[in-house]
């Protein structure tokens, strides 16, 4: 049984009952007996905490073996195939089935991108100065080009003169576009979507943040967001254009922060949406 103490703290009780009986074998009282199994009970649960801790790991690594050698493979076809693509391309450029498939290899290139990153060998990982505001816009420019983000508002909101951090750029640049896709996703049908990026000093750590005014995550999944492919978007398109996922898109940022020494999380209220938040480490 467990009881809590008048200084808060829960208190693990194992009892043995048992009946104490008069000279003619009728019960007369109860014995109990009590005994503090609190410390074993900790114990208990972190050995319970280790086990599954090295299980995750040990999952993470299989996981990243297996998605290295899918994406190695992917890629080498895939290359060819956007080769003939963008002959063809070239010879019917009003042809909207063209156009399509080139949007599809794109996609796959991206989830072969994300699945590589997860096999990554993390002691060639290599850091070095990154100007986080310069980043930022880089990164903005980038996606301009998109039709993906046209209806869409994005913000800067900077700090000046940011100080330096120490992460790996394409790392950064590719948590920050995985971000920058998600808040999309959270506002792809509102007339009215609004992403913006902010970049400021908490403490200090220099914090990325990526914010949206969506719908906000539900309650039930929010323990979830950060597992490989764990997803509530569709898998394949769909007539309505709504989003699809592989699933990868968090657990990829989140393996890349960890990496680099950093570290995310994230605020979310629902009807009003939600912020990520990235803490860099200062040089």
């Amino acid at each position: 049984v467990q009881f809590h103490r008048y200084d808060g703290r829960l208190l693990h009780l194992e009892l043995l009952c048992g009946p104490i009986r008069d000279d003619k074998g009728k019960i007369a009282a109860v014995c109990i007996l009590s005994f503090d199994i609190s410390k074993r009970k900790l114990d208990d649960k972190e050995r319970e905490e280790m086990r599954l801790e090295y299980l995750n790991a040990s999952r993470m690594a299989t996981l990243g073996e297996l998605a290295r050698g899918i994406a190695h493979k992917i890629n080498n076809p895939l290359a060819g195939l956007f080769g003939y693509l963008e002959m063809l391309e070239e010879d019917y450029p009003d042809d909207d089935r063209v156009r399509k498939c080139l949007a599809q290899c794109r996609r796959i290139g991206d989830i072969a991108a994300n699945m590589s990153y997860h096999g990554r060998n993390t002691e060639s990982h290599e850091t070095t100065r990154v100007d986080i505001n310069e980043l930022v816009a880089e990164t903005l420019k980038l996606i301009s080009a998109s039709k993906l983000y046209d209806n869409l508002c994005i913000e800067a909101d900077l700090m000046e003169n940011p100080p330096i951090v120490i992460f790996n750029p394409g790392d950064l640049t590719q948590v920050l576009l995985n971000l920058l896709i998600n808040a999309r996703d959270a506002v792809w049908d509102d007339k009215n979507g609004i992403i913006t990026v902010r970049t400021y000093m908490s403490g200090s750590e220099i914090v990325l943040s990526v914010s949206d005014n969506g719908g906000g995550i539900p309650e039930d999944i929010r323990g979830n967001i950060f597992q490989p492919f764990f997803t509530t978007k569709a898998r394949e398109h769909q007539l309505d254009s709504s989003p699809v996922g592989n699933g990868l898109g968090l657990s990829t940022s989140k393996h890349l922060i960890d990496q680099n020494g950093g570290r995310i999380d994230f605020t979310t209220e629902t009807s009003k949406g939600t912020t990520f938040n990235v803490y860099l480490p200062l040089l």
